[in-house]
């Protein structure tokens, strides 16, 4: 999903089409993409739902607190 988001993104923000939105430049960002989802995923198999919900909490606060600084 998230490699398809960079593609459709390429192709809107440069009015471009779809095969210039495959340029060396996006891919770096496809391989990113990946890697972050992999690496969720392998946290996200190891971790209780109960600690799951406490680290969404904990994130949502930490990103309220810095919105109010």
């Amino acid at each position: 999903m998230q490699v398809m988001a960079l593609v459709v993104i390429g192709m809107i923000g440069t009015g471009r089409s779809h095969t210039d939105a495959l340029s060396p430049a996006t891919l770096q960002f496809a391989l990113v993409a990946l890697l972050g989802t992999w690496f969720g995923l392998s946290i996200f198999k190891r971790i209780s739902d109960r600690t799951f919900m406490l680290t969404v909490y904990v994130l949502l606060l930490l990103s309220g607190i810095g919105l109010l600084i």
